[in-house]
């Protein structure tokens, strides 16, 4: 709560070619100046606020970003995502020393080349628009991250699978993909069967996440393709907290995969190996009937294509 005899501060402004007009509104001396620049980019030098206001589009995802040089900028993430709901947003940052840099608001392409999307809000269906909604055997809705309480699914019983038929937009062959999920671990899995699939085709490690068995609270993430019994990505042992939510990324652009914790890279590997596309299991690895998945997934994303730094980030949040 920034009062008005507080409401002063420094400016230039500058115009830079960026891909999206937005209005940026900067409070000053004691009001407001509007300006219309052909980017959403503002050299500002704050004492106390800065208030950025922009329109948005419906089911459009909007990042307000930070860099301190326009050259060789670095761009970094300031506040929560933005939901475009065809509405204004207005947000304002308060310093409590002088801050200088620059302000942009970034329309992130989300939906771009997503072709599978669950994020599971009241049941399985895709909402991609491609169709591809999951047939729920055994799960059941539970709470998800962010509090909703029918908003992400439960596994809690061997063979607890949710599956998606075969589809000619899911990723094969070489092509470039992007997965994304959040997962919460609510038991180790049992001596008999230590590993915990993620999601899986019907080829046998032909497309696969799984947790590796367990030591103590640590596992290993290891990320098949090509039907290949050794991984194409495996990291050390990490830490698993139970009850603890985690966002998993996997990457891959052209022979290069990438594996991805909370935004951490955790693995990186050079393969040519080729995708046998098939229907696809969640929770649990159906073409044998093994590696269930104790716990909860949420936001479930694929795409056919590497997502950017900054769109990978913003799916972490």
């Amino acid at each position: 709560d920034v009062g008005a005899s507080h409401m002063l501060c420094y400016m230039i402004a500058k115009r830079n070619a960026l891909s999206r007009s937005k209005w940026v509104i900067v409070p000053l001396l004691l009001g407001f100046s509007v300006f219309q620049a052909t980017a959403a980019d503002l050299e500002v030098t704050i004492q106390k606020a800065v208030l950025v206001s922009f329109n948005t589009e419906q089911d459009k995802l909007y990042q307000i970003q930070w860099s301190r040089m326009l050259e060789a900028p670095a761009w970094s993430p300031v506040g929560d995502l933005v939901y475009g709901d065809g509405g204004p947003y207005s947000r304002s940052f308060v310093s409590q020393g002088v801050v200088s840099g620059y302000y942009r608001v970034e329309e992130l392409a989300l939906r771009s080349d997503l072709v599978l999307y669950y994020p599971f809000n009241g049941d399985a269906r895709d909402e991609s628009g491609l169709g591809h909604d999951g047939v729920v055997s055994g799960p059941t809705l539970t709470t998800n991250r962010f509090g909703g309480i029918t908003n992400a699914f439960a596994f809690t019983e061997p063979g607890d699978v949710i599956q998606a038929g075969d589809s000619g937009a899911f990723p094969s062959g070489t092509q470039n993909f992007t997965v994304s999920l959040w997962i919460l671990q609510k038991s180790r899995p049992p001596a008999n069967d230590p590993h915990q699939v993620f999601f899986a085709n019907k080829s046998v490690n032909q497309f696969q996440l799984n947790l590796a068995p367990h030591s103590g609270d640590d596992a290993r993430l290891r990320f098949y393709v090509g039907g290949s019994p050794i991984a194409v990505l495996e990291t050390a042992d990490l830490p698993w907290t139970l009850n603890q939510w985690y966002n998993l990324q996997v990457v891959r652009e052209g022979n290069t995969f990438r594996l991805f914790r909370d935004g951490q890279l955790l693995g990186q590997s050079e393969a040519s190996r080729s995708i046998t596309r098939s229907s696809l299991d969640f929770g649990f690895r159906t073409s044998d009937g093994v590696h269930q998945f104790y716990g909860i997934l949420d936001d479930v994303r694929i795409y056919t294509r590497a997502l950017t730094d900054t769109e990978l980030h913003a799916l972490t949040q």
